[in-house]
């Protein structure tokens, strides 16, 4: 879940530069030792209403994610290895649960993101302050927040995540 309503991930073409930057087959195998499915979206597979074609959409291709970084304006300008546009930094937040299993997986992706030019903000939280945060993603004050299984029906899901009355 990236936040659509916030710079940088506004722009349609840096949230799929960050889907392309991180192999998500690697990391199932590193931490998961291959169990866990890549989320491809929000609806899990075996879910009502999953479907299947979105299976290896946006899939690991770091040469495409550098591309899709410079036609949106994103280039390293000053050799640091962080890209720049309009005198700012490609850099996103992304609020994670403490624990392996989501520290883990977020500490690979931002090494995957620093590969291609973005620098990504890890915060470990916990209670309060994820609920806060989490109920205002979008367009709150993050591009990302680890949220882990979110339960419900796919129904709830789809509500809670894609309905606009839940943006802002």
């Amino acid at each position: 879940h990236l936040n659509a309503m916030k710079p940088p991930t506004d722009d349609v073409r840096v949230r799929k530069a960050i889907l392309m930057a991180t192999d998500r087959k690697a990391i199932n195998e590193a931490v998961f030792n291959g169990l866990m499915e890549p989320a491809y979206s929000i609806i899990a597979p075996g879910s009502p209403y999953y479907n299947e074609d979105v299976k290896g959409v946006n899939s690991y291709n770091p040469e495409q994610a550098r591309k899709l970084l410079e036609e949106a304006g994103w280039i390293d300008t000053d050799d640091d290895g962080i890209r720049e546009k309009d005198g700012e930094e490609l850099v996103i937040k992304l609020l994670s649960y403490p624990g392996y299993v989501a520290e883990r997986p977020a500490e690979f992706a931002q090494s995957y993101l620093k590969d291609v030019g973005i620098k990504m903000d890890l915060e470990v939280v916990t209670g309060s302050k994820m609920m806060s945060q989490g109920a205002k993603c979008c367009p709150g004050p993050v591009h990302s927040i680890v949220c882990g299984s979110p339960g419900g029906t796919t129904l709830s899901v789809l509500t809670r995540y894609a309905h606009s009355d839940y943006l802002g």
